[in-house]
Parts: structure tokens; sequence; C-alpha cells
């Protein structure tokens, strides 16, 4: 089964929350979990970023390429797509979640219009407050 606690508004700090439960024979467990409040959330940070695939990535399949990573809190994140000569292509920006996330692209610039053959970086960034951001930054090969 399922139980959900609201808990009252918290003083920063590490907490330790307990729960007990008996059954009709008078079988008891524990079960304990360890929280941390905090005053002001961190920015989010890739706990990991797996890749991008297909690689090489054909657009004209009607299968978007997929970048993978996992955050360890939610967080906005930005895609940006450049040439390998630097020029930017198209900017995504999607609310990341804790956990897994994708981002996915269809092989079209900001027009909307297919992109040529050849190399692209793929460029993840969170943004925090008062930090800087995070990127990580990932190569894509676009063969027709």
């Amino acid at each position: 089964g399922t139980i959900l606690i609201l808990v009252p508004d918290l003083e920063p700090g590490i907490y330790t929350f307990t729960l007990s439960a008996t059954d009709n024979y008078n079988n008891r467990t524990l079960s304990s979990v360890e929280l941390e409040v905090r005053t002001q959330p961190g920015p989010a940070r890739f706990s990991k970023v797996t890749g991008v695939y297909p690689n090489p990535f054909n657009p004209d399949l009607d299968e978007p390429a997929q970048l993978l990573f996992s955050l360890d809190r939610a967080g906005e994140v930005t895609v940006h797509i450049y040439t390998v000569a630097g020029r930017l292509v198209r900017k995504e920006t999607l609310a990341g979640r804790p956990g897994a996330n994708v981002f996915r692209w269809d092989g079209r610039d900001r027009r909307q219009d297919p992109v040529a053959n050849g190399i692209y970086l793929m460029q993840l960034s969170t943004r925090g407050t008062g930090a800087e951001p995070e990127r990580h930054l990932e190569r894509l090969v676009v063969l027709r």
C-alpha cells in the first residue's frame, strides 16, 4: 500500500522520519528515512550523461536523436546545438526532473529546415541561482 504524510514547514536541517506499522496479528515493522531541508535549493547537477543515439543519426528515418541524461534534482536545462564552426543551429529549454531525462532532436534548425550532413555539438547546461551553470558536450554525426 501507499501512505502520504504531509509535513508542516520545517526549519533547515536534517530530519529522520520513522514509520511504525502493525498488522492484525501484532506483527510490527519500522522504516526510517533521513531527509535534508534546505533554505534555498541549489542548482541542478548532471548525475549522469549517457550520450546521444543513434549516432550517426539519419533524420530521414523519422526517428529522433535522443540525448539521455540524469539530474540530481529538478531544474531548467538548456540544449544548444552548434555546427563544428560554432554556428547556433537550435536552442531548446526544458524543465528537467530528478532522475532520467531525454531530449529529442528531429534534425531541424530554428526555422524547421533540415540540417546538412556533418558533425554537430550538443551542449547541455543547467542554470542555478547565483551559481555557474554546469555544462556537458556531446558530438553527433548527421548522415543521410
